[in-house]
């Protein structure tokens, strides 16, 4: 499943990032030992300096990589989310369909 990790970094990760530009390597790392991959990393300048980082990890294993990022002292404002393939989309809104006409035989409360 795809996952999107978007956080600022703070003050000291950007002065690290000057002396050693290449940390995403890090996060790369941590990703394949927890039996994820990386998909892309890209910056962003939403709110300040930051990064987007897509990746593909098993459900049970993205809140983990999360929450080391989270808890990291180089970013702030961190967000992660589940993204949905198209396909995905679809068959949730079939569902949704289904699912709304079991409403007609449940009982009001």
């Amino acid at each position: 499943m795809l996952f999107c990790i978007t956080a600022n970094y703070t003050p000291k990760a950007l002065e690290a990032m000057a002396k050693k530009p290449r940390t995403n390597r890090l996060f790369e790392k941590m990703l394949a030992a927890a039996g994820g991959k990386l998909v892309g990393m890209y910056a962003i300048m939403a709110d300040g300096p930051g990064v987007m980082a897509i990746f593909d990890a098993d459900p049970a294993v993205a809140p983990a990589v999360g929450t080391v990022v989270a808890t990291s002292d180089g970013v702030h404002n961190f967000k992660m989310q589940r993204l949905f393939t198209m396909e995905e989309v679809t068959g949730m809104r079939q569902k949704r369909v289904a699912y709304t006409s079991l409403r007609a035989v449940l009982p009001r409360q």
